[in-house]
């Protein structure tokens, strides 16, 4: 937007002299909070935090942390996932404490071969009990208000393992991951619904012990896409779309295909639901899908100008927001504006 070079999206590699390639998710990245009325900073900070055991210069430390996802709340605290320099954390903040860490647990290691480095990781919050998977096989089951870790499940990662040529000609083997476009998990019921960066199935277990109970494929058809997203769910239904077809799991039948739509064209952005039907850009245009049927209900052309195609869709309830990569536009049916110019002209009347 502001005319610098793009950054590069492939992975970031460290080649040591005679060792592997080091594979991760280091980023340097700040969280900030905001006042919703009045839009003003009330806080600022990064994942870094200096230990004074901390041998080595600040500067490259803070390098090597950074946050992996949105930040969800419990109580006063936001829970945040963490890396730094490949091990995965999560943090909980105390919000009324300008971000100050109430606690931090670790979970993981990013695996030797690899991880989608741009697979954002969501944690999940119901009750007490806070539920993520960061893309490397493993989902957690954490106590939300102490970070104590309640059980750990794997599952296979799925992919394709090539090698990489590192230093003096040996080999090093990577896995290019197929699976979701973000780590996340639905509590629903007694049940966990996953779906992981690293993990082509979109599978069920219980939430109380993790024990497996079901799962279903990722792309049930033959088909080309570039990405795979979960939209939501409601009514026991669960949606998620690809840049080519939205499909519609039953979560009460195990997992059951309920319908599958193609969409006719690219869809640039992602889509939202409601409890009723489901939004999804496609090419020049906005497509309404019925939630229960998955029947097209609407399709409405939308002119954004210089041949731009519609990107991510978003809701306040009252109209569509979309946003594109340098503009946020609202867009609001032709006949709510003439009802609402009508309703105005008529309480300006006045009666003799």
């Amino acid at each position: 937007l502001d005319g610098s070079p793009p950054r590069t999206t492939r992975s970031n590699t460290t080649r040591n002299f005679n060792q592997p390639i080091n594979l991760t998710r280091s980023r340097t990245n700040y969280l900030t909070a905001y006042d919703l009325k009045t839009g003003k900073v009330q806080w600022t900070r990064s994942a870094f935090e200096k230990n004074d055991t901390d041998q080595e210069e600040e500067g490259v430390s803070q390098g090597k942390v950074g946050f992996l996802g949105t930040p969800v709340p419990f109580g006063n605290l936001l829970l945040c996932p963490v890396t730094e320099g490949g091990a995965i954390s999560i943090y909980a903040m105390d919000a009324t404490k300008k971000g100050k860490t109430a606690w931090k647990t670790f979970l993981c290691d990013d695996p030797s071969e690899g991880v989608q480095h741009f697979s954002p990781v969501e944690i999940a919050i119901a009750g007490q009990d806070a539920y993520v998977t960061c893309g490397s096989g493993v989902l957690f089951a954490l106590n939300a208000a102490t970070g104590n870790i309640q059980f750990a499940r794997r599952y296979q990662r799925d992919g394709k393992k090539e090698k990489v040529q590192t230093s003096y000609n040996q080999n090093q083997e990577m896995l290019l991951s197929s699976g979701w476009a973000d780590n996340t998990v639905i509590a629903w019921k007694n049940a966990l619904i996953v779906m992981a960066s690293d993990h082509d199935y979109l599978f069920a277990v219980d939430r109380r012990n993790g024990k497996f109970l079901w799962d279903a494929p990722r792309i049930p058809f033959d088909e080309d896409v570039d990405h795979a997203y979960c939209l939501g769910h409601c009514h026991d239904l669960l949606l998620m779309a690809t840049n080519k077809s939205i499909l519609c799991y039953s979560l009460a039948g195990d997992g059951k295909l309920q319908w599958y739509q193609k969409l006719g064209g690219n869809s640039f952005g992602r889509g939202f639901m409601t409890s009723e039907a489901a939004y999804i850009p496609v090419e020049d245009s906005i497509v309404k899908y019925d939630l229960k049927t998955g029947k097209r209900v609407l399709q409405v052309e939308v002119n954004l100008g210089a041949e731009n195609k519609v990107g991510n869709l978003f809701s306040d309830g009252k109209q569509i927001w979309v946003v594109g990569l340098n503009r946020v536009v609202g867009l609001r049916s032709l006949r709510d504006r003439l009802d609402r110019k009508s309703t105005r002209l008529n309480s300006s009347h006045t009666v003799i």
